[in-house]
C-alpha cells in the first residue's frame, strides 16, 4: 500500500513539475541576442541608386551589383563594390576617361552625402576604399573587332583594361604584335593621363576655334514665330 501511495505521489509531483515548467517556457520566451547597431541598408541605397541612374542615363552603363563592406560591427563602411554592364564600344583612351569620371563621381556623391559620408572608414572617402568593374558586351566587339576593351576594373587602387581578345587563344607575350591586349596601371596613373588630356583639349580649343557652321541655327529662320498682323476685310 505504502508503495503504491508513493508511486502515486511521485507521479502527481512530476506531472505537477512537467506542468510549471511549461508555463515558464511559455510566459518567458527564449531571448535573442540584441542586434548589433548597423548601417542601414536604405542609407547606402539612397546614395548609390540615384547615381547609377544618373551613369545609365549619361554614360550608357547599367548597374549589375553592388555590395557595401562594412567593419566594427556594422557601424562603418570599409569598402564599397559597384559591377556595371554596358553595350558601348571603347577604346583604351575612351574607356580610361570613363572609368575615371564614373570613380569620381562615385567618391563626390557618398562624400557630399552628409548622412553616408561620415559613415565611411575615412571619411572623405577616396577611390582606395572602392572597387569598380565595368563590362562591355557588345556584339561588334565579341565578333567584329576584339581589340576593343572588354572589360576593365579599379581594384586595390590599380586600373585594369582588357581586351575582348583575351578569350581567344593568343599568345599575349608576343613582342612582335603591335596590339594592345592589357594594360595594369595604378588609378592615379589614369586619373592623371585622363587630367593632362583634357587640359590639352581644352588649350588647343581655345587656341582653335571651331568655325560657325553655315548650317546653325542663326541662319534658319523661325518657322514657329508668329506674326501679328491686321486683317482688313
Amino acid at each position: 500500500m505504502n508503495l503504491k501511495k508513493s508511486a502515486l505521489f511521485t507521479f502527481i509531483m512530476t506531472c505537477l513539475m512537467t506542468s510549471l515548467l511549461l508555463n515558464l517556457v511559455s510566459c518567458h520566451p527564449k531571448k535573442h541576442p540584441e542586434p548589433l547597431p548597423g548601417i542601414e541598408n536604405e542609407v547606402v541605397m539612397q546614395v548609390v541608386l540615384p547615381y547609377a541612374i544618373n551613369l545609365q542615363h549619361d554614360k550608357k552603363l547599367r548597374l549589375e551589383d553592388s555590395v557595401a563592406y562594412y567593419g566594427g560591427n556594422g557601424t562603418y563602411i570599409e569598402k564599397m563594390s559597384l559591377s556595371f554592364i554596358s553595350q558601348s564600344i571603347l577604346e583604351l583612351r575612351e574607356a580610361r576617361d570613363l572609368l575615371v569620371d564614373v570613380v569620381d563621381g562615385l567618391v563626390d556623391a557618398i562624400n557630399n552625402d552628409p548622412v553616408l559620408g561620415p559613415l565611411t572608414s575615412s571619411y572623405p572617402l577616396s577611390s582606395d576604399n572602392l572597387e569598380v568593374c565595368i563590362k562591355f558586351e557588345s556584339y561588334h566587339g565579341l565578333y567584329v573587332d576584339k581589340l576593343y576593351v572588354h572589360w576593365m576594373m579599379l581594384q586595390d587602387k590599380m586600373a585594369f583594361y582588357y581586351a575582348f581578345d583575351l578569350t581567344n587563344e593568343f599568345n599575349l607575350w608576343d613582342r612582335d604584335c603591335e596590339c594592345w591586349h592589357e594594360r595594369v596601371e595604378p588609378f592615379y596613373k589614369s586619373r592623371q593621363i585622363v587630367t593632362i588630356e583634357r587640359e590639352a583639349e581644352k588649350i588647343y580649343q581655345e587656341k582653335h576655334p571651331t568655325p560657325k557652321s553655315i548650317f546653325s541655327s542663326e541662319n534658319y529662320i523661325n518657322t514657329n514665330k508668329k506674326e501679328h498682323s491686321e486683317i482688313i476685310y
